[in-house]
Protein backbone atom coordinates (compact mmCIF):
# COMPACT_ATOMS: atom_id res chain seq x y z
CA UNK A 1 0.00 0.00 0.00
CA UNK A 2 1.15 3.81 -0.58
CA UNK A 3 2.73 4.68 2.06
CA UNK A 4 0.37 8.45 2.08
CA UNK A 5 -2.43 5.90 1.55
CA UNK A 6 -1.18 3.74 4.67
CA UNK A 7 -0.64 6.73 6.96
CA UNK A 8 -4.29 8.69 6.00
CA UNK A 9 -6.06 5.18 6.42
CA UNK A 10 -4.09 4.33 9.74
CA UNK A 11 -4.50 8.06 10.81
CA UNK A 12 -8.70 7.48 9.95
CA UNK A 13 -8.98 4.68 12.20
CA UNK A 14 -6.19 5.61 15.03
CA UNK A 15 -5.58 9.31 14.96
CA UNK A 16 -7.54 10.51 18.29
CA UNK A 17 -5.37 8.22 19.96
CA UNK A 18 -2.38 10.37 19.27
CA UNK A 19 -1.13 13.23 20.92
CA UNK A 20 -2.96 16.58 20.36
CA UNK A 21 0.88 17.56 18.79
CA UNK A 22 1.18 14.39 16.58
CA UNK A 23 -2.38 15.10 15.08
CA UNK A 24 -1.71 18.69 14.20
CA UNK A 25 1.39 18.14 12.67
CA UNK A 26 -0.16 14.92 10.84
CA UNK A 27 -2.74 16.78 9.12
CA UNK A 28 -0.85 19.57 8.01
CA UNK A 29 1.88 17.16 6.18
CA UNK A 30 -0.68 14.70 4.87
CA UNK A 31 -3.90 16.93 4.70
CA UNK A 32 -2.74 19.88 4.28
CA UNK A 33 0.62 19.06 1.99
CA UNK A 34 2.56 21.17 3.69
CA UNK A 35 5.99 20.55 3.71
CA UNK A 36 8.12 19.65 7.02
CA UNK A 37 10.32 23.20 6.57
CA UNK A 38 6.51 24.85 6.26
CA UNK A 39 5.40 22.69 8.86
CA UNK A 40 8.36 23.72 11.44
CA UNK A 41 8.08 27.51 10.51
CA UNK A 42 4.24 27.96 11.06
CA UNK A 43 4.92 25.58 14.48
CA UNK A 44 8.31 27.10 15.24
CA UNK A 45 10.36 24.13 15.23
CA UNK A 46 12.53 22.35 13.71
CA UNK A 47 12.17 20.89 10.05
CA UNK A 48 13.85 17.92 12.00
CA UNK A 49 12.17 17.89 14.90
CA UNK A 50 8.75 17.80 12.77
CA UNK A 51 10.15 14.73 10.97
CA UNK A 52 10.60 13.04 14.65
CA UNK A 53 7.05 14.18 15.68
CA UNK A 54 5.53 12.62 12.62
CA UNK A 55 8.29 9.20 12.66
CA UNK A 56 6.70 8.66 16.74
CA UNK A 57 3.20 9.79 15.10
CA UNK A 58 3.42 7.00 12.05
CA UNK A 59 5.38 4.60 14.43
CA UNK A 60 1.91 5.08 17.42
CA UNK A 61 -0.33 4.14 14.45
CA UNK A 62 1.07 1.39 12.84
CA UNK A 63 1.96 -0.40 16.73
CA UNK A 64 -2.47 0.49 17.24
CA UNK A 65 -2.86 -1.32 13.91
CA UNK A 66 -0.27 -4.44 14.59
CA UNK A 67 -2.04 -4.77 18.08
CA UNK A 68 -6.12 -4.00 16.75
CA UNK A 69 -5.83 -4.75 12.91
CA UNK A 70 -8.94 -2.74 12.37
CA UNK A 71 -7.63 -0.96 9.03
CA UNK A 72 -6.19 -4.90 7.53
CA UNK A 73 -10.13 -6.13 8.77
CA UNK A 74 -11.52 -3.08 6.78
CA UNK A 75 -9.48 -4.02 3.86
CA UNK A 76 -10.57 -7.31 3.39
CA UNK A 77 -15.01 -6.72 4.37
CA UNK A 78 -14.55 -3.86 1.64
CA UNK A 79 -12.76 -6.37 -0.73
CA UNK A 80 -15.44 -9.11 0.17
CA UNK A 81 -18.21 -6.76 -0.37
CA UNK A 82 -16.63 -5.35 -3.70
CA UNK A 83 -16.63 -9.08 -4.67
CA UNK A 84 -20.82 -9.19 -3.69
CA UNK A 85 -21.63 -6.16 -5.87
CA UNK A 86 -19.56 -7.46 -8.98
CA UNK A 87 -21.45 -10.72 -8.74
CA UNK A 88 -24.84 -9.32 -7.45
CA UNK A 89 -24.33 -7.13 -11.05
CA UNK A 90 -23.54 -10.39 -13.02
CA UNK A 91 -27.20 -12.03 -11.23
CA UNK A 92 -28.56 -8.64 -12.61
CA UNK A 93 -27.72 -9.13 -16.17
CA UNK A 94 -29.15 -12.18 -16.72
CA UNK A 95 -32.11 -11.62 -14.64
CA UNK A 96 -33.37 -8.12 -14.92
CA UNK A 97 -36.56 -9.33 -13.57
CA UNK A 98 -34.43 -9.36 -9.89
CA UNK A 99 -33.08 -5.76 -9.82
CA UNK A 100 -35.38 -4.78 -7.14
CA UNK A 101 -33.83 -7.24 -5.07
CA UNK A 102 -30.58 -7.41 -6.66
CA UNK A 103 -30.04 -3.51 -5.67
CA UNK A 104 -31.56 -3.96 -2.21
CA UNK A 105 -28.61 -6.83 -2.09
CA UNK A 106 -26.24 -4.38 -3.49
CA UNK A 107 -26.99 -1.42 -0.96
CA UNK A 108 -26.57 -3.41 2.04
CA UNK A 109 -22.90 -4.96 1.27
CA UNK A 110 -22.39 -0.75 0.94
CA UNK A 111 -23.52 0.29 3.99
CA UNK A 112 -21.84 -2.78 5.65
CA UNK A 113 -17.78 -0.58 5.02
CA UNK A 114 -20.39 2.45 5.58
CA UNK A 115 -20.60 0.76 9.34
CA UNK A 116 -16.35 0.71 9.47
Amino acid sequence: MEKILENTLLYDFYGELLTEKQRKLFEMHFYDDLSLGEIGDIEGISRQGVSRQLKRGEEALREYEDKLRLVEKFLKIKEKTEAMTVILEDIQREKPEESGKIDRLKDIASSIVDLI
